[in-house]
Formats: C-alpha cells, sequence, structure tokens
C-alpha cells in the first residue's frame, strides 16, 4: 500500500512539474538530451535480454525434445508392462 501511495505522489509530482515549470520550462531541453541519450543503451540492453531468453527458450525446447523420444529397446529385451 506504501508504494502504491508513493507511485501515485510521484507520478502527481511528475505531472505538476511539466505543467507548472518555471519560465519557458528551462529544464524541458535537457530533458530531451538525456532522454535521447538514454534510448540506444536502453535499446541494446533490452535487445540483449530477448537474445537471452530467446536462446534459452531454444535450449529448453531441445532439451524437452531429447527427453520425450523414448529409448529403443532391443528386439529380445523384455518389454515393460509384462508381455
Amino acid at each position: 500500500m506504501v508504494v502504491l501511495l508513493v507511485g501515485v505522489v510521484f507520478f502527481v509530482g511528475g505531472i505538476v512539474l511539466l505543467a507548472f515549470a518555471g519560465p519557458a520550462h528551462a529544464w524541458w531541453h535537457s530533458f530531451l538530451t538525456v532522454l535521447k541519450g538514454s534510448i540506444p543503451p536502453i535499446l541494446i540492453i533490452c535487445g540483449l535480454a530477448a537474445i537471452a531468453v530467446g536462446i534459452s527458450s531454444i535450449r529448453d525446447r531441445m532439451a524437452a525434445g531429447t527427453q520425450d523420444e523414448p529409448k529403443p529397446t532391443p528386439p529380445d529385451a523384455p518389454k515393460p508392462g509384462g508381455s
């Protein structure tokens, strides 16, 4: 509950600062510069994470596929189930 309250306070505070910042919104240019500079690293990190998840998924599928195949039994070996 506290986290929700803090989130609402931060959200409202951000909206107030966006709407009623000082004369000519002097910080807006700096904000856009930071935003432009942070987008490429975020994309790179998210891309690496997606690649890692994709490789892990492929490995899991390959491992599951090898476990599902029954082992071949020799013709003279008794079959499971007693017959």
